[in-house]
């Protein structure tokens, strides 16, 4: 006889397999490839496939190549291709758009003198071919640069009354005395350069640095976002606004931390025309929220907030990107990485870069029910100037991790990128979240919490801009491959019923014997924390030997004499 819970699971496993997954957590090994720089955009036309963009590098982290990957609305993958730029080396992937069937890829490649330029490719998603690819000399042929970020607009730099659809690019130049300018390049819709501007910390100390991490569109302009050099040991919050022809409009930047402030993402509210900005903060290594009135730059103190924690260890949570709440229009949710969370265990286990997800609301900055964080076991490997705890936290990049689809037809969901350790080959493989609007993963999560206390203390700072510089376009070709990849999907054993009652088990962590109280266990199978099996047998007794077990995080199943099955999680000390 068929129970009613075993009918129920039937009847789901059933509706999944004739619709699209309203919700999963799946993970994609590309062979050994480390996953890195991960970023997210969702098409905005059927089928309103997920488009991931990124970097694959060698175990070493010596050697990479970009990488575009496809995947569908139920976590297939439509294709991976590893990317090369014919003639040219150190080629980087660092952001997309999507404007229909076109795909905009942005990043760096070295020049056939060996600098460093700003490139822009045009990716035809209907016949999975590169249109065209430009890398720009800025100011000087002899000046290296980066891009960290594109937008689509259409806004209006001529003022003749009328759209100018295009792309903006934001990133940085190298000047020769090691100093950093932001860059904002203006394109058309075919990656033409139509012109650019520079952007500068005014202050006295030495050396310069300002970097442009990002660019939103107000609808009157652009804000540019980053960082840029407060003192000689302090870096601040740059948000500088500029009008549709990249001349300035006002300028917002302040410093708030000990070492350093960064802005990372923001949201452009038409209805109350207010900027919510993203910033990450050195002094209480946490994220907060700066309003600032779309129209002057002044800050909203009632709206403006930094959050704080109660101990050390719930500390180091860095927001990346910020979106629309998919339940309310009266909050905005926080997708961003933890730097470090400590496992259970003997010894604990550290892992890193996993996904945290807090709603809030823009009143006042108050924390909606709990923050959540996606638990996966991960550690990132060696070193690179855009690892993101090389450092405190990342001092530039913040790449777009989290995507809203509100068009496709059925219920609205969100979907985020984040990293899991291949239990194998021991790097970081790729792992996406489709979530709803409660923004809760399939599988393993801790919740969290933040207080939001009031920003103040600020000090503002000069930051300025130049327009009229030189842009000069050239021309390259990208040549695809292709990369298998092997998907393994968390939610196929991730019930836990403990609440079963068919035995108990005990130790829970355990370091080399479980113990089981379950006299009519017939079988069992282990599975790590990718869904592989790394164990299994048959009960012969009243344990199971896990002595030959890495350290981690695993599920067991126990099937029975009855053909009963019981899952429960282990962690192996």
């Amino acid at each position: 006889m068929v129970s009613k819970r075993q009918f129920f699971c039937l009847f789901a496993a059933l509706m999944f397999g004739l619709s699209v997954q309203a919700q999963f957590e799946k993970y994609y090994d590309a062979n050994g490839h480390v996953y890195h720089d991960l970023n997210l955009e969702i098409m905005d036309i059927a089928p309103f496939d997920f488009i991931i963009g990124g970097n694959f590098f060698t175990p070493n982290m010596s050697l990479y190549e970009p990488f575009l990957q496809r995947v569908d609305a139920s976590g297939n993958v439509v294709f991976t291709k590893p990317l090369s730029a014919n003639n040219l080396s150190n080629f980087r992937l660092f952001d997309m758009v999507t404007l229909q069937n076109d795909l905009i890829v942005v990043g760096s490649v070295e020049d056939s003198s060996g600098l460093r330029k700003m490139f822009a490719a045009k990716f035809d998603l209907a016949s999975n071919t590169f249109v065209n690819a430009y890398y720009y000399d800025i100011i000087s042929g002899s000046f290296p640069n980066e891009a960290f970020h594109v937008i689509y607009t259409e806004g209006d730099y001529d003022n003749d009354g009328l759209p100018d659809p295009g792309y903006v690019i934001s990133g940085y130049n190298i000047l020769p005395n090691q100093e950093n300018d932001g860059i904002l390049v203006r394109t058309d819709l075919n990656l033409q350069p139509l012109f650019a501007t520079e952007i500068s910390t005014m202050t006295s100390a030495s050396p310069k640095i300002t970097k442009a991490t990002k660019v939103i569109d107000t609808y009157d302009g652009y804000l540019v976002l980053g960082s840029a050099t407060y003192n000689a040991t302090q870096t601040g919050i740059m948000a500088y606004k500029v009008n549709y022809d990249f001349t300035s409009a006002w300028n917002a930047s302040y410093v708030l931390g000990n070492q350093y402030d960064v802005a990372a993402d923001a949201y452009y509210d038409s209805a109350a025309n207010t900027i919510y900005l993203l910033v990450n903060y050195s002094h209480t290594h946490m994220f907060g929220v700066t309003a600032l009135d779309n129209a002057t730059g002044n800050i909203i103190s009632g709206q403006s907030w930094f959050a704080t924690v109660s101990n050390n260890a719930a500390m180091d949570k860095y927001g990346f990107t910020l979106t629309t709440s998919l339940s309310n229009a009266n909050n905005l949710v926080i997708t961003g990485y933890d730097r470090n969370t400590i496992l259970p265990g003997n010894p604990p286990q550290t892992t890193e870069s996993n996904v945290v997800v807090y709603e809030f609301d823009k009143a006042n900055g108050q924390l909606i029910n709990s923050g959540i964080q996606y638990s996966v076991p991960n550690q990132e490997l060696g070193t690179d100037p855009y690892n993101f705890w090389d450092n405190q936290m990342p001092l530039a990049y913040y790449p777009d991790i989290s995507r809203n689809s509100t068009q496709a037809a059925g219920t609205p969901f969100n979907v985020k990128l984040g990293y899991i350790e291949d239990a194998n080959t021991q790097v970081p493989d790729l792992a996406i979240f489709k979530v709803l609007s409660n923004n809760r993963n399939t599988c393993n999560n801790l919740a969290l919490s933040y207080t939001p206390t009031q920003l103040s203390g600020q000090t503002a700072f000069n930051v300025s801009s130049a327009g009229g510089i030189s842009i000069t376009p050239h021309s390259f070709q990208i040549a695809t491959a292709s990369q298998p990849v092997n998907v393994m999907d968390c939610s196929s054993a991730a019930i836990e019923d403990d609440k079963i009652d068919l035995g108990e088990y005990y130790p829970n962590p355990v370091q080399n014997v479980l113990h089981l109280k379950m006299p009519e266990a017939e079988s069992y199978i282990i599975k790590d924390i990718s869904l592989r099996k790394v164990g299994n047998g048959k009960i012969t007794g009243s344990s199971i030997d896990m002595s030959n077990l890495k350290k981690g995080v695993y599920m067991v199943e126990i099937r029975f004499k009855s053909g009963q099955i019981k899952h429960f999680r282990i962690i192996k000390s």
